[in-house]
C-alpha cells in the first residue's frame, strides 16, 4: 500500500514541483509523460519552448525503476537520467527539430546511443521521430 508521501512522489510532474518549492522557483516548467517515446517528447518540447521564448531552456528526463509487481508490463526496469542546458547563439552544439513528409515509425529511444555521440567527435547525430527528426550537429571550429 502507499504512503501519502510515497503517491506524491509517484507523480510524473513529482520531482520538478519538489524543486520549485525547495528553490522558489517561480518560472514556468513542463512535465510530458509520453510512454516510450517520453525523451523525444521532452526534447522536442524543450526545443520548442527555446524558440518561442528565447534565453535558457533546461531540459532533464528521467526514468525511474517500476515496483516489482508492475515490472511485468515494462520492458526494461532501470534508472536513466540524462540533463541539458539549450540556448541561443553560438555554441558547440546545435540542436533542432526538423519536419518531414516521410512518416518513419516511433521506436524506443536508446539514450546510449546519443551519450555515445556526445563522448565521440561524430559530426551529426540524428533521432527519428513521428513526422520528423531531432538533429544533433557539433559547430565547425
Amino acid at each position: 500500500m502507499l504512503s501519502p508521501l510515497e503517491f506524491s512522489m509517484s507523480v510524473h510532474n513529482a520531482i520538478i514541483a519538489q524543486f520549485s518549492i525547495f528553490t522558489g522557483n517561480k518560472h514556468a516548467h513542463s512535465s510530458l509523460a509520453g510512454g516510450v517515446n517520453s525523451f523525444e517528447v521532452g526534447l522536442i518540447e524543450s526545443i520548442a519552448l527555446l524558440k518561442e521564448k528565447g534565453g535558457l531552456v533546461g531540459y532533464l528526463y528521467y526514468d525511474y525503476l517500476v515496483d516489482h509487481q508492475f515490472a511485468e508490463k515494462f520492458d526494461e526496469n532501470e534508472f536513466v537520467c540524462f540533463s541539458m542546458i539549450l540556448g541561443e547563439g553560438e555554441g558547440e552544439l546545435e540542436i533542432g527539430y526538423g519536419k518531414t513528409n516521410e512518416r518513419k515509425a516511433l521506436n524506443r529511444f536508446n539514450i546510449s546511443e546519443l551519450l555515445g555521440f556526445l563522448k565521440n567527435d561524430e559530426k551529426r547525430y540524428c533521432i527519428s521521430v513521428g513526422g520528423g527528426e531531432i538533429l544533433f550537429e557539433r559547430a565547425v571550429s
